[in-house]
């Protein structure tokens, strides 16, 4: 026969309090990976959205810089088109319909075509022969 009170068996309640206890532990157990698991699977959701955000944002990024280097070009070619007209218009190649072409020649140009007294005595000079004293020394003798 077993003995109901015996010194290496437990008692119901010792058994009930132990039944209790684990089941305690395994939902304070199950609460914790519930939380990580919920955590995790947010973070997961999160990082998608960004994912795809980040995919918009480069998207448009390409966009915007296909703009900038297409307005870039179209500035450089307005710059390129006014800059050639600049210099055709200079040199006198270039004229509009209804426009007439005047040309004004430099002071060079206008000494070798005919010169007057006062040129003519500058080009004869001693210091007309060195460059640098030439400019000098005729704006002094002008302001003479």
């Amino acid at each position: 026969m077993i003995a109901k009170n015996s010194r290496f068996g437990k008692s119901r309640r010792q058994l009930f309090e132990s039944a209790i206890m684990g089941a305690v532990f395994a939902g304070v157990l199950l609460l914790i990976v519930g939380f990580l698991v919920y955590q995790n699977v947010s973070m997961a959701q999160k990082r998608s959205a960004l994912e795809g955000r980040l995919q918009e944002l480069r998207a448009q990024e390409s966009e915007y810089l296909a703009q900038i280097q297409a307005k870039e070009s179209a500035i450089a070619n307005i710059q390129l088109e006014e800059r050639q007209e600049k210099i055709l218009r200079e040199q006198g190649l270039y004229r509009k319909e209804g426009e007439e072409v005047v040309t004004i020649l430099s002071p060079e140009e206008n000494m070798v075509e005919g010169t007057t007294e006062e040129e003519g005595k500058t080009d004869r000079a001693w210091w007309a022969r060195i460059p640098i004293l030439k400019g000098i020394l005729a704006g002094i003798l002008e302001n003479l």
